[in-house]
């Protein structure tokens, strides 16, 4: 499939990005015919790893996945004092007040109260904490006199409806927000002193927002 993919366009670099080797990235690099390949080499000798003929070693220093991606761009001559390390969104306007407009009308100052955004969707449901462990964490932030705002991915709307039904404990803490613009959610996690979810995109959408976040 992906050799089909990326038949006929005649690619001058190929980067297989992660921050680490990965067997699949060096095959889809090697398949995109680019002349020149960058990747990371395993820590133990894989055979795919010749695949690329600009490796990159990983070094021993512990770093941010971020920050390793961005390595991947030195064989290129994109050395680390050239990044740009600023992830925050710039978050439209509209989106701003279409959140603040709903926190008002759920009786919720947007600057005064605690507010926590959680957003139960993740891709992998292996990984997926359970609906019941979300309900008993959002009555005991309640019991903190914390705002709890509930958010997912449009497939969980159903899910989020009933943990924000099912955890409010005075019918006036505990909210689900249909969001199906994602700018309305990271406007959502800006109001947030706090966002909750699993390591998904929410998790990096808490981080441009500025929000301290929990994973």
């Amino acid at each position: 499939n992906t050799a089909r993919i990326l038949r006929g366009i005649n690619f001058d670099i190929a980067v297989g990005i992660k921050g680490g080797f990965s067997s699949y990235l060096a095959a889809a690099t090697f398949l995109s015919r680019a002349p020149y390949r960058v990747g990371y080499i395993s820590d133990r000798f894989h055979p795919m790893e010749l695949l690329y003929n600009l490796p990159i070693i990983k070094g021993a220093e512990v770093k941010h996945q971020v920050e390793q991606c961005l390595d991947l761009l030195a064989p290129i001559g994109i050395t680390p004092d050239k990044f740009v390390r600023d992830i925050s969104l710039e978050i439209p306007e509209e989106s701003k007040i279409r959140i603040r407009n709903f926190l008002v009308a759920k009786g919720i100052n947007p600057v005064g109260d605690m507010i926590a955004v959680l957003n139960i969707s993740n891709n992998s449901p292996d990984a997926t904490w359970p609906l019941e462990n979300f309900i008993e964490l959002t009555k005991r932030l309640q019991g903190n006199r914390i705002k709890c705002i509930i958010t997912s991915a449009p497939s969980d709307f159903a899910n989020a409806k009933r943990l924000a039904e099912a955890s409010s404990v005075d019918k006036a803490s505990a909210f689900f927000l249909r969001t199906t613009d994602i700018m309305d959610f990271a406007a959502a996690a800006g109001y947030g002193k706090m966002l909750i979810c699993h390591d998904s995109g929410a998790m990096h959408i808490g981080a441009g927002a500025g929000t301290k976040t929990l994973v």
